[in-house]
């Protein structure tokens, strides 16, 4: 379609029938990117910052894609340890080991069954253009949610990642929990990170130099794009926020003083929402996302620290060390 689009355009101007920017005085009147003043209008200072942040983010954009073809092709003749599941997942933030709520929610599901794995970080997306993913042997699995059922059907771990005995109210339970964590509070949050608190996200980003804007940059395009698409992006910024506190108080009161969301048993549902809750516990500091956690629903706040504790014991070592 779109080039029939262009098509079409460049038929309408050769008939003459796109006028808008035909005359200078129509020009002087328009700010669109073809009719900036040129530099020897006064502007030059205009076209070198352009000029500059193009150059510069073509350059790290360029970069990043070399680095990732060659660690791609590494990858591809690397021979990883048998019955260990090798995780791909994004590099380590300064405060997560994830900025990523699905990375998180995947590595915090291997350590609670106690599963061999070893990571991959920075490597190339999936297929699906999706992070994480994992290799176990001769299986490649995409998306942390398949991720999560291969592994319960490869280390015999009951649905949803429950040990013992499961009814299947508890079951429906979890799905349900996983669904509004990941298709309702996901999307909220990352638009309070990307969007709203993009300077706080910045400060948690592991790169240098231009890397630190550009990639923030064009993590709000993708988020807003994708946000749209999902529908939930149609919602102005404080409808936006009423449903994250919505979320945040349904979840706050199904926790209740369990010591997990759906009792003395972690499961599923409990990666799930911790990987989620973390970002807002110690990646969003001073925003509105951080005070409800931390002020009305602080049972959630408790329970991520309680999560960390008895899964992550090494994560100050984790964060501080440099990938």
């Amino acid at each position: 379609m779109g080039v029939g689009r262009s098509g079409n355009l460049g038929a309408q101007v050769a008939k003459g029938k796109v006028t808008r920017h035909a005359s200078r005085s129509n020009m002087a009147n328009c700010n669109c990117f073809f009719c900036l003043p040129s530099p020897s209008e006064g502007n030059s200072w205009k076209s070198t910052a352009l000029c500059l942040l193009g150059g510069a983010a073509l350059a790290s954009a360029s970069i990043v894609f070399v680095s990732r073809i060659w660690e791609k092709f590494r990858q591809k003749n690397t021979v990883y340890p048998e019955d260990t599941v090798v995780l791909h997942q994004f590099q380590r933030a300064k405060h997560v080991p994830s900025l990523s709520p699905f990375c998180l929610k995947l590595e915090t599901f291997l350590r609670m069954h106690n599963i061999p794995y070893m990571t991959i970080l920075d490597s190339p997306l999936s297929s699906k253009g999706k992070m994480p993913w994992i290799q176990f042997n001769q299986s490649r699995v995409e998306d942390a949610t398949f991720s999560v059922m291969f592994l319960s059907e490869t280390f015999h771990i009951e649905v949803n990642g429950m040990s013992g005995s499961v009814t299947s109210q508890q079951k429906a339970m979890s799905r349900a929990v996983v669904s509004l964590v990941e298709e309702s509070l996901y999307w909220t949050v990352a638009y309070c990170r990307w969007v709203d608190h993009v300077d706080q996200t910045r400060a948690e980003l592991p790169y240098d130099g231009v890397l630190k804007f550009v990639v923030p940059w064009m993590m709000a395009g993708i988020i807003l794009r994708e946000m749209y698409a999902h529908g939930i992006g149609k919602n102005s910024r404080e409808e936006l926020y009423r449903i994250m506190e919505g979320d945040l108080k349904a979840l706050s009161d199904l926790l209740g003083e369990q010591s997990f969301i759906l009792g003395e048993r972690p499961c599923e549902a409990d990666c799930s929402l911790f990987g989620v809750l973390a970002q807002i516990m110690w990646t969003l500091p001073g925003t509105r996302a951080e005070a409800l956690v931390k002020g009305e629903y602080i049972n959630l706040a408790n329970y991520c620290i309680r999560m960390r504790e008895l899964f992550w014991p090494d994560w100050s070592r984790i964060v501080t060390e440099k990938h």
